[in-house]
């Protein structure tokens, strides 16, 4: 399981990329992803799984960072 610090940790590691129109900007959204991926590592999921809640989460983040 995840804890709520461990989400709050990801978080802050997100916030540390986005600014105003960092999805336009690919160095941006990379890290991002490869901050999200590489927690998601660490949860030992297979591979399918990561990358399902992957794409999932950065759908989420871009929704966040368009409001």
């Amino acid at each position: 399981d995840v804890s709520v610090e461990e989400i709050k940790t990801l978080a802050n590691e997100i916030k540390k990329y986005m600014f105003p129109g960092w999805m336009i900007q690919k160095s941006s959204k990379k890290a991002i992803g490869r901050t999200i991926f590489r927690f998601l590592r660490k949860l030992g999921l297979s591979f399918e799984k990561r990358k399902a809640i992957f794409e999932d989460l950065m759908k989420a983040v871009e929704r966040y960072g368009r409001d």
